[in-house]
């Protein structure tokens, strides 16, 4: 559990605590950022993370990178994350998302049939301090404003917005009962007004299988794997999925942070044709915090996932589970494949609206560090003026400027031939 509040513990003693933070580790050390003496090379980093990844998935993976600085750090979660472990933090423990950026949120229609905003992935999920995922998300809004065209003011004032965001859903968060903030959501009004926002939805990003996997070992080894999924669901879930049979699967892609992993797509038939269900296995191997931060208590990695993804997703999903891979130290994560209405195009998303989706960013990353860590603590640590939002900013424009020299030095390895680049998806040049 990310969990820090402690049963029993009463209000004043968890405003104390955050208090307390707030005196020992000041929130104007947050705005600092300089490379260490000792940092390593980013991409020796990014090619140690693809060592055991399919090649030919890896090289579609950098010319997707390639494309701007915005690809390159959605891509670059280790770079980041081993950037991180360096900057200050409060003690204030929370589950991470581990990847929390602009193209890692999205709408989703759920099962229930009403829409649902929040993450998409979270595959580098682990306990940690709450200012890593607001600094990864704070900066790639930063990064995602550049890249749109907007001045050094205009890219402060909307990063300013997404740490102001965070900070104030945090404050409401604080001021709730339990359940009430379990169960609390992003209204179907504000959903709806995003759907109407256009240009918002990103194609590339589309959860598609891409490739038949017909074979009879792959077809034995799936099934295999849904019979092992079943059996970490809960008694009335596994009961659920065992009446549905599987009738095909397909490889299937993934963003560019993990294309690479081995995924699929399973499709799944119950009463007859017209009762369908869409699964989607995906390798899940070691977060990059786990580098820098207590490794998980959990032996499977997809176990990892699925356990994050319960306590910071405010809409369940039935069929999360997990299971082991065929091949030896392979773990996998399986999530129902909802359908996906929008994800953020930030390339041609117009100023108001990056600050409005931003702020939504901002929220919903409170409301997931506030179910799994303690909203109290991390409100007083925040504070009730703006001082927070204005360090953050400033730490975003400042890691910014070296995500744009880590860049330049990809781009530099790719045209030298250092790292391998796939020709037909490159758009760079």
């Amino acid at each position: 559990m990310a969990s820090s509040v402690l049963a029993g513990s009463s209000v004043a003693d968890r405003r104390a605590r955050g208090a307390d933070a707030r005196i020992h580790t000041p929130p104007e050390l947050h705005s600092r950022w300089e490379p260490t003496a000792d940092r390593p090379d980013p991409i020796s980093l990014l090619e140690e993370q693809c060592a055991t990844w399919d090649r030919d998935l890896v090289s579609v993976r950098h010319a997707r990178m390639m494309v701007s600085p915005f690809t390159f750090y959605c891509g670059g979660v280790r770079i980041m994350a081993s950037d991180l472990a360096a900057t200050p933090n409060a003690g204030l423990m929370t589950q991470l998302c581990g990847d929390a950026h602009l193209s890692n949120f999205g709408v989703f229609a759920a099962p229930q049939g009403h829409p649902v905003f929040d993450f998409c992935e979270f595959d580098e999920t682990l306990p940690g301090p709450f200012e890593y995922d607001i600094k990864r998300l704070a900066t790639s809004v930063t990064v995602a404003a550049r890249h749109i065209g907007l001045s050094d003011d205009e890219c402060r004032r909307v990063t300013s917005t997404t740490a102001r965001a965070y900070r104030t859903a945090m404050a409401q968060f604080a001021r709730m009962g339990v359940l009430e903030l379990w169960y609390s959501r992003i209204s179907d009004t504000e959903i709806t007004a995003i759907l109407n926002e256009p240009p918002l939805t990103g194609s590339s990003r589309a959860r598609t299988p891409h490739r038949a996997a017909s074979s009879q070992d792959a077809q034995k080894a799936a099934h295999e794997q849904i019979r092992e999924f079943r059996a970490t669901l809960r008694g009335e879930r596994r009961h659920l999925a065992e009446r549905f049979r599987v009738l095909n699967i397909a490889r299937g892609g993934g963003n560019a942070g993990s294309i690479g992993c081995w995924a699929c797509v399973v499709l799944l038939q119950g009463r007859d044709e017209r009762d369908l269900l869409v699964l989607q296995l995906k390798e899940a191997t070691a977060s990059v915090l786990e580098d820098h931060l207590p490794r998980s208590t959990y032996r499977n990695a997809g176990e990892r996932v699925v356990r994050g993804q319960r306590l910071m997703q405010a809409a369940a999903d039935i069929f999360l589970g997990w299971t082991k891979g065929v091949r030896t130290n392979r773990s996998y994560y399986v999530r129902q494949l909802w359908e996906v209405k929008d994800l953020a195009a930030v390339d041609t998303m117009p100023a108001a609206q990056l600050d409005h989706y931003a702020a939504l960013c901002g929220r919903t990353l409170a409301h997931a560090h506030a179910r799994s860590g303690d909203p109290i603590a991390i409100d007083a640590y925040l504070g009730e003026h703006d001082d927070f939002d204005q360090v953050i900013a400033e730490f975003s424009r400042r890691y910014a400027d070296q995500n744009d020299q880590d860049y330049t030095a990809f781009v530099d390895a790719a045209r030298s031939g250092r790292i391998a680049v796939d020709g037909e998806s490159r758009t760079h040049e």
